[in-house]
């Protein structure tokens, strides 16, 4: 591969998103609980955000430029006016390890990793509020949203890839995977 560029963030930078059509790159600094925004073209960091939190997942919402910072520490998700390059608000939801948004029906799914039990939380991105929470079970991660609506999950205690009903929170495995198999993300 073809390294074009290094851009020095902050420490431990472990997830991104892209917005402002991919010009713009944001990116989790979980030790140092920042966000670093970096314009692509320039290669540069144009903003650093201090955040209430260790963030390790975020997603951008390109219809109202906004991102949603989940990560460990609180039980809450962190509102960023992208333009504002700012903390606009803060959701009482759970600790932020995967997170996928559907902006068609403004829906953020926030999934929490737990050795007791794992939750996900369904935000109205319209009005930045809590809908539903439903147990997921013990040390599962990654969430990725299909287009017909369902919600896949993996489960590394299980080696499982696991799909929810977003409106009854019924879960059903759909694949089981071998022994060592590790699952922490989906695309």
């Amino acid at each position: 591969p073809l390294v074009i560029g290094v851009v020095e963030v902050g420490r431990e930078p472990n997830s991104l998103a892209l917005a402002a059509n991919d010009r713009l790159a944001l990116v989790c600094n979980t030790e140092d609980r920042t966000l670093s925004l970096i314009d692509t073209d320039a290669m540069c960091v144009i903003a650093v955000i201090a955040l209430p939190i260790r963030p390790l997942t975020i997603v951008v919402d390109a219809r109202r430029n906004r991102a949603y910072v989940g990560g460990m520490g609180q039980s809450r998700v962190i509102v960023v006016d992208i333009s504002a390059r700012k903390i606009v608000g803060e959701i009482a939801a759970s600790e932020g390890h995967a997170m996928t948004i559907d902006t068609h029906s403004q829906r953020l799914y926030v999934h929490a990793n737990s050795a007791g039990n794992g939750q996900l939380c369904i935000i109205d991105t319209a009005s930045d509020r809590l809908l539903k929470r439903f147990i997921t079970g013990p040390f599962a991660s990654a969430a990725v949203l299909s287009r017909d609506g369902r919600l896949f999950i993996c489960d590394y205690l299980r080696h499982a890839l696991n799909v929810l009903d977003s409106v009854t929170g019924e879960i059903t495995t759909v694949l089981s995977l071998p022994d060592p198999f590790e699952e922490f993300a989906l695309s």
